[in-house]
């Protein structure tokens, strides 16, 4: 399915007045082949009108959010170049239990964190859920002052993230901070 398809979908469910739930946006959005055409495309409803999301869409003013790409030695970051907020994995994620070690960059300023990631199975071909517990935050004193932009900073990349710099199998997704972070 390419982008266009995306939106003609989305214009038929609001056109007979049933709209589609966040679910099912997140299951059309991981069905859109990026090999096939302009299908740099992510639908993502959070709580934003989606006739509002299709009119920013074709106007061009919405923003494209964070993504997963490939860099040229083959590590994965996940970018997003409007606000110039980087997260590229550092280390860790080896036996079982071990925590992972994350750098993100906004504007420049380097925050380092560590995260738990566990992974429920949903079943054979049916996908996983992913939860993270962010652990510890290092970061300069000014950015930890704005505690809750740092939060949610690091929880939506962490959500564009999903499983080792990929989406496509993982049907929810929770972050959630340690009570001392």
């Amino acid at each position: 399915m390419n982008a266009s398809d995306v939106l003609n979908e989305i214009a038929a469910r609001e056109t007979t007045g049933n709209p589609m739930s966040v679910s099912e946006l997140r299951v059309l959005a991981n069905s859109v082949d990026a090999s096939t055409g302009n299908s740099t495309l992510l639908l993502w409803s959070r709580g934003t009108g989606i006739g509002f999301i299709c009119k920013q869409l074709l106007t061009g003013v919405l923003a494209m959010g964070f993504v997963n790409e490939r860099l040229e030695n083959y590590e994965w970051q996940t970018i997003d170049r409007d606000r110039n907020i980087v997260l590229k994995r550092t280390g860790g994620g080896g036996p079982e239990d071990s925590p992972y070690d994350f750098n993100l960059s906004i504007a420049g300023e380097s925050i380092n964190f560590t995260a738990y990631q566990k992974i429920i199975s949903l079943g054979r071909e049916k996908g996983y859920d992913i939860e993270w517990q962010v652990l510890a935050i290092y970061a300069p004193s000014h950015v930890k002052q704005d505690k809750l932009r740092l939060h949610s900073l690091i929880a939506e990349a962490l959500d564009a993230f999903g499983f080792a710099a990929s989406r496509r199998n993982v049907k929810n997704l929770t972050v959630t901070f340690s009570p001392n972070v």
